[in-house]
């Protein structure tokens, strides 16, 4: 089931199996400026794992900002 929820950002762990690396620079300081100004306007997608924990599949960069 899909739907928005608000969760800490310490109950998100790392995609372990992630293919793609996050690199920080201006890219991200551009990010991260957009998302100053403008909010967050692309949620990031978790999937619920064990313990009451969440595992991050979409959205490293813009996790990397918060």
């Amino acid at each position: 089931m899909n739907e928005i929820i608000k969760i800490k950002i310490s109950e998100i762990d790392d995609f372990k199996n992630h293919p793609y690396k996050v690199e920080l620079g201006d890219e991200l300081n551009d990010l991260v400026e957009s998302i100053k100004l403008n909010g967050l306007l692309v949620p990031i997608v978790v999937r619920r794992k064990e313990n009451d924990r969440y595992e991050l599949l979409s959205g490293h960069r813009r996790e990397k900002t918060i």
